[in-house]
Formats: structure tokens, sequence, C-alpha cells
């Protein structure tokens, strides 16, 4: 793969202000450090000290719907990465769409070219275990799903196939030593088709094959009693697909109701502990009394503690709430947004239609570790800036945020194309040193992360 090393307008900030901060990285900013708050209040006062510091890059590739993942030696993988003239002027397939690969934290990146040169709805995912990384190119031509796997940080790719090729935005899961593919058989009817089935391929040997495995939601007529005879809610954007528990059994989250969420809905936690053969459900998990267009988002820690996270109907804020007993019990709502922020969402949806109005995503580690990066724009502003907040302790009965704003002022995370924000999702992950990462784009894709100076 040929290096595209990125030039000095690339990299965000200027050239003093990287050198004035070389042992932080590319893009760092030390000038506005994150800031301190709780969650839904204002900035602490006085601040922590060793607040994290804000870095961002652009690619310099075209980008669409953004996913981010970190493998074990710290690779950087970027989802979409378009080589085209243009960049976003291909719609759905392009010449030379792929991946964009760093290993300098953005100083320089990569480009491993897509088989199928498809720049949206692509699977990402590092196994933090094993060291590879898996990227599923989309393709509806194909009754498999072409599934790449590296275990050297892109220099090359083994191909396998799971179930099934129709799949839009596919998910990779990691229990133990067990790879889970798991995606949609069926889009007839849309975003939000009116039948078919979500189902999980599994593979014992690393990723080099795969075997199907159980049903875990279907249409018309669904898998749980309990949705009877409302049906299961699930489509092609939403995040509904299974979480692993440290003892390698697996969550998920059941929603019920019609073709999209409604405040009439209800919501289940189920849990196999067959490796996806079945799923039965365990605990109804609460819905707050009026329901945005959108569903839910669960996450499981290496401790085995639950995080809902939900989309505020109002503010489209980023909320919280955690579980110690696998679901039992739920504690308080968390804002987890910046002080003073709108946060985005797509600017417009077809009637009945959840094609995604949050527009963050939330990644979970170690107890108490979680980071969210979203679209967010300051009172009075035009620019819309790429915001990551995490913190380390969620369980907490009060937690201590960190909010940071990624992108410098030149830098404006609204699509030139299209004039709005995002596509359907964006990504964010935690590395295996514990550094979060989240991706974006506006026309070309930008990587960010918030860096723990001790």
């Amino acid at each position: 793969m040929a290096i595209v090393a990125l030039c000095g307008s690339m990299l965000i900030g200027t050239s003093a202000s990287v050198r004035a901060i070389p042992a932080i990285g590319p893009g760092c900013d030390a000038r506005r450090p994150a800031v301190a708050h709780n969650p839904g209040g204002p900035p602490l006062r006085p601040q922590p000290a060793n607040a994290p510091i804000p870095c961002g890059v652009l690619t310099g590739f075209g980008g669409a719907e953004a996913r981010i993942a970190v493998d074990r030696s710290g690779t950087v993988f970027f989802n979409p990465a378009v080589a085209d003239p243009g960049p976003t002027n291909c719609v759905g397939r392009c010449a030379h769409a792929g991946l964009a690969i760093t290993n300098d934290a953005g100083a320089s990146w990569s480009f491993a070219e897509s088989p199928t040169g498809s720049r949206v709805d692509n699977s990402l995912a590092a196994d933090p275990n094993s060291g590879r990384t898996f990227w599923i190119p989309f393709s509806d031509a194909s009754p498999t799903l072409d599934v790449r796997v590296t275990s050297d940080g892109g220099a090359t790719w083994h191909d396998a196939s799971a179930c099934c090729g129709s799949a839009e935005n596919p998910h990779v899961v990691f229990a133990g030593s067990v790879t889970y593919v798991c995606s949609n058989t069926s889009y007839f009817g849309g975003l939000e088709s009116a039948s078919g089935a979500r189902v999980c391929s599994k593979s014992l040997d690393g990723g080099a094959t795969f075997t199907l495995v159980g049903t875990m939601l279907s249409k018309p007529v669904p898998q749980h009693a309990e949705c009877l005879p409302k049906g299961e809610v699930f489509g092609a954007v939403d995040e509904h697909y299974p979480q692993p528990a440290p003892d390698g059994s697996l969550y998920l989250l059941v929603r019920c109701g019609g073709n999209a969420p409604s405040s009439s809905d209800t919501e289940f936690l189920a849990r196999s502990t067959d490796q996806g053969l079945t799923w039965p459900i365990v605990h109804q998990v609460p819905l707050p009394p009026v329901s945005p267009n959108d569903l839910d988002v669960l996450r499981v820690d290496t401790a085995g503690n639950l995080y809902l996270f939900q989309t505020d109907p109002a503010t489209y804020h980023p909320l919280l709430r955690t579980s110690t007993n696998g679901g039992a019990t739920w504690g308080a709502t968390w804002d987890l947004a910046a002080p003073g922020v709108a946060v985005g969402h797509p600017g417009s949806e077809a009637a009945g239609l959840f094609t995604s109005p949050q527009l963050w995503f939330a990644a979970v580690t170690s107890p108490g570790r979680v980071a969210v990066g979203y679209y967010a724009q300051e009172l009075g502003q035009t620019r819309w800036d790429a915001e990551l907040t995490e913190t380390w302790n969620a369980l907490d009965a009060l937690p201590v945020l960190w909010s940071g704003r990624l992108n410098p002022d030149t830098v404006d995370l609204t699509d030139a194309m299209t004039e709005s924000i995002g596509n359907d999702f964006m990504g964010t992950t935690i590395g295996p040193d514990d550094t979060p990462w989240a991706g974006y784009y506006h026309s070309t894709g930008f990587a960010g992360r918030l860096v723990r100076r001790h």
C-alpha cells in the first residue's frame, strides 16, 4: 500500500503548535484542553488538573458514514476512505474506496482498497484479545458477506464468508475466543424492512471460517413472545446487536413495537448463554415516557456491568443509565453532552422511519470507562464540531465527565455537499492504551482523540 503523507495543511493546528507539544502527537492543541463537568451540569470550578488534550486530523480521503477501530498495536483504521476525485461525488459505489490506516496517530495515512468500492454501510472492528481487525465491505451482489481479516495492521488481508450478503451495516462481536458476525437477512421494503431476520454467524478459528447460529430477531413474526402482537423493531442502522460479557454470554436489547420506534413500545433484555443459539428474555428495560425516533444502545464492560445509552427526545443529547446487577435494576439517567452545546442529528427524516436521529456513538471498556463521540454546536455558532466526552467513573454516584472539541476553528464538520452533518452514524472506540478515538466527516474523513497527560 502506498503511504499518503499528509501535508502541513492536513494536520490540524499550525505547524508551530504541533512542534510545541511533540510528546502528545499530531493535530493536538493544548491551548483548549477538555473541560470537566458533571452530567448535565456546567464546567466544574475550579477545573481539575491534568485535563485531556484534544487532537484531530483529516485523513486526506473522502468520507461518509464513519467507523473507527484501533488494534492491539495501536494501528488506527478509519472507514471509509475514498480516493476518487471529488471526493464524495460517487454515491454508494466508487472506483477507489476503502480504508484509511495510520500507524503514527494520524500524521500519515495509507490506503487499503475495498473489493466492492462501497463508501457506506461497511463494518469495522478490532479484536482487543487477538490483535485481528475485521472489515466487511458492503456488497449486495453476493449471497454471503465478504469478511476481511488482518493481523498485521492492514499490510495483508485474508478473506472468509458469513451470512448474509444482503446485509447493510453488519456488526462484528468478540466474546473471548469466539468471533460473531451478525447481520440482517433481508432489506425488502427499505431501511425498516417489512420482513427478514437478524442472525449471527460464529467463528471458533479467529475468523477463518463461520457457521450460522440462532436467529435473534425476525419480521413479521417475532422471535420473542413478549413482542406479540406488535413485532420486533429493527432496521438497517440500529445498534440492537449482541454485546459480549466477560463470561462469554451475550446480551441483546429487544424492542417490541411497530415499524419504527414509538412511545408505546416496550423493551427487554435478552441473554444468550449458548453462543447465540437461543435468546431468552431476562428483564424488561425502562423506556422514557416520550421516545425519540430512535433505538437504544447497549454496552457491557469487562466486569459485566451494563450501560444503556438513549437519545433525549428534545435535545438529542446522549443519555446514560447503568446496571450493576445484569439489568435487574438501573441507576439514574445522566446527560453526557458537553455544557452549553446543541447535539447534531439528521436534518430531516421520512415519517415513520428511524434512519437514525442520533449522531453519537458510545464505547465502553473497563468498569466506569466510557467515551461517546458526537457532533456539537456551541450557542450562536454556525460551525459543527467534533465533540468527544469521556469518563473513568460512570458507575459512581456523580461521575466526572471530560468533554473536548477535537477540530480547530478552521474545520467545519458540516458536509459541503449536502449541507447537513454525518450520514446514518459515526464511530467511537477506546484503544488498548485507553485513548478514546472518534471518527467524523464533512467531505473528508476526520479522526480525533483525547490524550491524557500525566
